[in-house]
C-alpha cells in the first residue's frame, strides 16, 4: 500500500489468536491480505460482474422509461457494475504480476478498512474538480 494513501496500522493480536491466516479455499472469498494476489481479485469481479449481468437480463431498454423507476434504477446500476469491475480486471491483468498483485493487495486494504474508499474518492473528486453527489431531498 501506499504511504500517502493510508497509515500502517500495527496490530498486537490477542493471546490465543493464530499468527497467521488460514489457507486459502481456492474460489474463495479474500478475507486475509495475505490470501490476494491479482489472478483471485479477477476472478471474483469477474464472478460478480456475471451475476450482476444475469440480474440485469429482466428489464430491456425499451421497457425502461421512467429514470426514477426502480426497475431502471437497478437496470443501470447492475451496468455500471459491470463496467466498473471490467475496467478493473483489464488494468490488473495488463500490469505486470508482482505490480498486479501489490495493486490488487492496496485495493484490498482500502476496501478492507471501510473509510479509505470513501476518504479517496472524495479526494480525487477534489482533484477532479468535481462536486459533491447530489442526495434527495
Amino acid at each position: 500500500m501506499r504511504a500517502d494513501v493510508t497509515e500502517t496500522l500495527t496490530e498486537t493480536p490477542l493471546p490465543g489468536m493464530p499468527t497467521a491466516p488460514p489457507p486459502y479455499a481456492d474460489g474463495g472469498p479474500l478475507l486475509y491480505v495475505e490470501h490476494v494476489t491479482a489472478d483471485r481479485m479477477c476472478r471474483l469481479l469477474v464472478e460478480g460482474a456475471q451475476r450482476w449481468i444475469d440480474e440485469g437480463k429482466g428489464p430491456t431498454m425499451s421497457s425502461l422509461k421512467d429514470k426514477d423507476d426502480p426497475q431502471t434504477r437497478l437496470y443501470f446500476a447492475a451496468q455500471s457494475t459491470v463496467l466498473y469491475s471490467f475496467a478493473l480486471v483489464r488494468i490488473l491483468r495488463s500490469l505486470p504480476s508482482l505490480l498486479a498483485d501489490q495493486m490488487a493487495r492496496d485495493v484490498w486494504e482500502c476496501w478492507d478498512d471501510g473509510g479509505t474508499v470513501y476518504e479517496l474518492l472524495w479526494e480525487y473528486a477534489e482533484e477532479y474538480g468535481q462536486h459533491e453527489p447530489k442526495t434527495a431531498a
